[in-house]
């Protein structure tokens, strides 16, 4: 009994206290499958009381495509983001987003393998804003030649010396075709 007791002394007095952030290495595919939103932005500001980063959106592939999210960073299992660096965000479903050390996101520069696998984003646009934004300009309408054809391209000339030429050639070819028909006859 007393060296089960030595033992069992032994046993509980050096267990390591075990963390609860500890993590198995999620895959780039995991983090992607889990993640309600995914997005690429720059810490903007930052809520210690209610545990909240506040992003501006540059590129998002799931989920809000507004130019700020908010995202909920507990202190516990948090990911330790510092003001004015870009990330690549994995944010798990919730009336706010909920962002873990463990579900993949990582400062941008350590996220190219994610970047290859998830392709081209979208860019957000906030239609409040984009409403007050003065239009674009249009170019103003060209007038006369063939600079005015509604058949212009994106070069504008190069488009319409093609038609031109297609044009010359039918016309050559109608014209040999009928001066081969008059030397029949």
């Amino acid at each position: 009994m007393f060296r089960f007791l030595i033992v069992l002394f032994a046993v509980l007095y050096s267990a390591v206290p075990a963390f609860a952030c500890d993590c198995v290495e999620t895959s780039v595919e995991q983090a992607i499958d889990q993640a309600a939103h995914i997005f690429e932005g720059r810490v903007i500001a930052f809520d210690e009381e209610s545990e909240h980063v506040r992003f501006r959106v540059t590129q998002t592939w799931r989920g809000s495509e507004d130019e700020e999210i908010t995202i909920h960073n507990p202190s516990i299992c948090g990911v330790p983001f510092e003001q004015d660096e870009i990330y690549l965000v994995y944010a798990l479903e919730g009336e706010v987003p909920l962002v873990l050390l463990c579900n993949g996101t990582r400062p941008i520069e350590e996220a190219t393998e994610d970047l290859e696998m998830l392709g081209p984003g979208v860019t957000p646009v906030d239609p409040e804003t984009a409403a007050t934004r003065p239009p674009m300009p249009t170019p103003p309408a060209m007038s006369g030649g063939c600079a005015s054809c509604a058949i212009q391209g994106n070069g504008g000339t190069p488009s319409g010396l093609a038609l031109l030429a297609l044009v010359g050639l039918i016309r050559r070819k109608q014209r040999v075709g009928r001066r081969v028909q008059k030397s029949r006859n």
